[in-house]
């Protein structure tokens, strides 16, 4: 049973092929910075849009139900938050090909991944990505 509260997530990810991207450059994109909280199983997210509008995210995903919990945030909340001891990822958020492609920036050894979300199993059962999804992961 799901948590109250908590929506399904059905996603589906995959390695991608860098020589097969789009030119990236002139895409707007939004800078993401995950600090997952050392010991929980919280991801504290702030996102700066393209637009420059900043939000801030607390989440909790439940693996063995695969459904998510999130809490919006002010800054004041955030920073406090963000105190705690975390593992910090840092990336660029390209939304291209009915999708989301995240470009590493810190640290910049992770994988270029590519992922999209779906309202349901039918939808992403016959989603076709695109060619520069090489392999799902």
């Amino acid at each position: 049973m799901r948590p109250k509260y908590s929506l399904p997530e059905i996603e589906r990810r995959w390695s991608v092929d860098f020589c097969l991207l789009p030119e990236l450059a002139d895409l707007p994109f939004d800078e993401i910075t995950d600090r997952y909280i050392h010991n929980t199983g919280l991801r504290l997210r702030k996102v700066v849009a393209a637009s420059g509008e900043v939000r801030y995210k607390l989440g909790k995903k439940y693996r063995e139900t695969r459904s998510l919990t999130n809490l919006y945030l002010d800054e004041v909340e955030y920073l406090l938050f963000a105190s705690l001891p975390a593992e910090i990822i840092r990336k660029r958020r390209y939304r291209l090909e009915g999708g989301a492609l995240d470009v590493p920036l810190e640290p910049s050894s992770l994988p270029i991944r590519f992922e999209a979300e779906f309202p349901d199993e039918i939808h992403a059962a016959t989603y076709i990505p695109p060619e520069f999804a090489v392999e799902e992961i």
